[in-house]
């Protein structure tokens, strides 16, 4: 398929994902929602680091 504009497609897709971005981090669109989301098992699996304290050759949670 021919379009007579082949130039579009790049920027079209960069400002798509740029206001899929912000509208994700905006607190009032979808922000708050993905603070609760993340609050959940899913992403929450570990606390990083501090669920490995290694405390005399031992780990400890």
């Amino acid at each position: 398929m021919e379009t007579p504009h082949k130039r579009i497609h790049g920027p079209l897709l960069m400002i798509t994902g740029i206001v899929h971005i912000l509208l994700v981090v905006m607190p009032g669109v979808f922000g708050e929602q993905l603070y609760q989301f993340s609050k959940d098992l899913f992403f929450n699996i570990n606390d990083g680091l501090l669920d490995f304290l290694l405390i005399e050759g031992m780990i400890k949670n």
